[in-house]
């Protein structure tokens, strides 16, 4: 556990490096109007490519450990999958955004293709070779990643293109130039043949009932920038966002924790009452503690904000430190909903993350045009609460109704 958690951080770490880098560079060239409108593209972009990333690979991971289908064979499917279905979210990303942003369409464009096409190629091959050689290869393919785009950004400033455009084309030279490097060299080094891959409907219930989740919670965490954009409150949005940002750094480590601990709430746990409640309480005693500590952390910190980014971002600060309460809240939440996946209740866990994120857009839509960015920390705060409340009712009644089974068959 704790060497996966080290190598997790090690990457969480770098890609946390280039995200400080790229949000210093980007907040003070473009100032918060700008940055409002590039903080909106992402979330635009983050439920259509966000569920890519983080289902498909999950669903990998279930379909090599937990069904013990063949690595090559798994690779095959879901590279032919994420090249639909990344095409499919883009050209989405893009006309919505024309909707929300005021962006030019070659900003969209490579936002869109970096951040949705090139990283759904990486993140779908590094899960391969996780389900192969362990998590510590795959956080180390990410680590490389970050650091690679790093170096773009620092080709970027020693040459004085400093913009979102210029960010966009750079990412998605990397992640496609990287993903492919996995693809022709490294998949084949662990035993990962590709093939020509057979019939993949057989995927898309499992690669749906992850993604929705993810989406949801990505809808939930970024629809608020979105829905400012849309109301003409650009300049809030890129306040806001900075605010967000920072409180994401704050994140990192919580998500370090879930990426390095999250195949341990898969197996079934067959034989042993209560084995998947309990999983979820450790998980919640590791990770509840150190999320109030970041939440102080970043109380302490906020005014930084101001000196780094100047003083067009001082109204940033006091959105920094009500945000703070959003890192404990996003701890208890998440380890209930991971525990149901245990329990084979994924569809459950899909509709929690579904009705979770209903809310939240609901109190964005009812009260961001009257209230800015009060009304999105309301809308994403009490989102959360509900996330974390459904699903520890659900684990608690299909963890007894697992244990009462067990004690039948015993019986």
């Amino acid at each position: 556990m704790f060497g996966d958690s080290a190598w997790s951080a090690i990457s969480d770490l770098t890609t946390l490096v280039a995200s400080t880098v790229s949000f210093l560079l980007l907040g003070r060239s473009l100032g918060p109007e700008r940055y409002g409108a590039y903080v909106g593209m992402f979330a635009v972009i983050a439920p259509l490519g966000g569920s890519l990333l983080g289902a498909l690979p999950l669903a990998i991971l279930q379909r090599v450990l937990r069904d013990e289908v063949s690595p090559s064979t798994i690779a095959s499917r879901y590279l032919r999958l994420t090249s639909v279905a990344s095409v499919i979210a883009g050209v989405a990303a893009v006309i919505i955004g024309s909707f929300i942003v005021d962006l030019s369409l070659a900003e969209r464009a490579f936002l869109a293709v970096g951040e949705i096409g090139g990283a759904s190629m990486v993140f779908i091959t590094t899960a391969a070779i996780q389900s192969v050689r362990g998590f510590g290869a795959s956080a180390r393919l990410r680590a490389c990643l970050a650091a690679l785009r790093l170096a773009g950004l620092g080709v970027l400033l020693l040459g004085g293109w400093i913009s979102i455009l210029g960010v966009g084309i750079v990412n998605s030279i990397v992640n496609l130039a990287f993903g492919s490097f996995i693809v022709i060299v490294l998949l084949p080094r662990v035993g990962i043949r590709l093939h020509r891959a057979d019939d993949v409907t057989g995927e898309l219930g499992l690669s749906a009932v992850l993604a929705a989740p993810i989406a949801s919670n990505l809808l939930q965490t970024d629809g608020d920038k979105a829905v400012l954009n849309a109301v003409g409150r650009t300049e809030e949005a890129g306040l806001y966002g900075a605010a967000f940002r920072i409180v994401m750094f704050g994140l990192t480590p919580l998500r370090s924790l879930d990426s390095a601990l999250f195949q341990r709430f898969l197996p079934s746990g067959d034989g042993v009452r209560g084995d998947h409640l309990r999983r979820a309480l450790d998980y919640t005693r590791l990770s509840l503690p150190l999320a109030c500590l970041l939440a102080v952390g970043l109380l302490i910190v906020s005014p930084m904000l101001e000196i780094v980014l100047g003083e067009e971002f001082a109204e940033s600060v006091p959105m920094v430190r009500w945000l703070a309460l959003f890192l404990p809240l996003s701890s208890i939440s998440t380890a209930p909903n991971n525990g149901l996946l245990g329990l084979g209740r994924a569809g459950l866990r899909a509709g929690i993350y579904g009705a979770s994120s209903v809310v939240s857009v609901g109190c964005y839509l009812a009260l961001i045009d009257g209230m800015g960015w009060r009304g999105a920390l309301i809308g994403t705060l009490v989102g959360e609460v509900v996330l974390g409340a459904l699903g520890w009712i659900g684990l608690i009644h299909y963890q007894g109704q697992a244990d009462d089974v067990l004690e039948s068959v015993e019986a």
